[in-house]
């Protein structure tokens, strides 16, 4: 179920979403989330990211600059959309910060292999750890 409004997307719309307030104060919406965890809202017939949406309105960055991710705080729900808890930042940033969902994965995905984590002796990646999958590197 995702909530459709009528109109230019403002503070007063977000604020007016139902909502539950967790202990650590995220703000979950009512309505359900996608599979990733995030939840969407129709807004003049656009289907748009909720916390990207409170990220525009109380940081001023436009909704489609894609240079810029929307960061949660530490342990916050991916559904939380309290302003409090949403802020700019880069992607490297945000992959410090939080993992990302494939990187508890011990097999790849394509072809079943084991991962081989490596560490990387070239290039701008010096030093990092990375999981490659031999046979799919292989082929």
């Amino acid at each position: 179920m995702r909530t459709a409004y009528r109109g230019e997307f403002t503070k007063e719309y977000v604020l007016l979403i139902s909502k539950t307030i967790n202990s650590i104060g995220c703000w979950i919406p009512q309505n359900k989330a996608k599979s990733n965890g995030y939840v969407q809202v129709s807004i003049d017939g656009k289907l748009l990211m909720l916390h990207r949406v409170v990220l525009s309105l109380w940081h001023n960055i436009d909704y489609y600059n894609q240079l810029i991710e929307t960061m949660h705080n530490p342990n916050c729900d991916r559904r939380c959309f309290n302003p409090e808890h949403v802020r700019p930042g880069s992607h490297n940033e945000n992959m410090k910060e939080n993992k990302h969902h494939n990187s508890e994965k011990l097999v790849c995905p394509k072809c079943g292999g084991p991962y081989t984590i490596i560490v990387c002796r070239t290039g701008a990646n010096i030093g990092k750890t990375m999981r490659r999958c031999r046979r799919c590197r292989r082929s």
